[in-house]
């Protein structure tokens, strides 16, 4: 199964035209769920019913985000502002415990901006996605970049720069498969 999980408490665009799509049209072959806290995520895709045998083959998951954080689902290693969120390593533990998640075949995206990248003063091993696959033991890919568009409907790009002129390291500019930096568990 192919599951594309969209942030409901992000109100401005271009998240609102994005709920807006999955709900009237989802990708053809991914399964919407919305959500507003990690919690919530995670009971969206507990309530999924899966075939004797099938899995979660891809997440991806579209919220704001940056290289440590994914809005409503992985916050900061500071702690939670909003206690239904959860870490990205708690989210990657309590993602494990889920029915249909294969460590050798379910991957997350995380359709967020530079999810994929590390902040300037950081490690690419502290990224966001990074933590993830350590922590859910599971393929994960982060975007490359402030990306638009969505894996679901194969129209992502990613851009080095944001519109502010904002840019981490090892951004780039890409299209499609190209637009993600893969993390693998370790």
């Amino acid at each position: 199964m192919k599951v594309i999980a969209v942030d409901t408490a992000i109100v401005f665009e271009p998240m609102l035209s994005i709920q807006q799509q999955i709900r009237n049209r989802p990708p053809t072959g991914w399964e919407p769920v919305f959500f507003d806290t990690a919690a919530g995520l995670l009971g969206e895709l507990k309530k999924l019913t899966l075939t004797p045998g099938e899995i979660f083959r891809q997440i991806e998951i579209v919220s704001e985000a940056s290289p440590v954080h994914i809005d409503h689902v992985a916050v900061p290693f500071d702690g939670p502002a909003d206690p239904a969120d959860l870490s990205p390593a708690e989210f990657g533990a309590a993602l494990t415990r889920l029915p249909g998640i294969s460590r050798a075949k379910t991957v997350v995206y995380l359709s967020g901006c530079n999810t994929g990248l590390a902040d300037w003063d950081m490690k690419i091993d502290e990224c966001t996605a990074q933590v993830l696959a350590n922590a859910a033991g599971i393929g994960v890919r982060g975007a490359a970049g402030f990306i638009e568009g969505l894996h679901a409907t194969n129209n992502e790009t990613v851009s080095e720069f944001g519109d502010n002129g904002e840019q981490y390291q090892h951004s780039r500019n890409a299209k499609r498969g190209k637009c993600w930096n893969q993390f693998t568990p370790h």
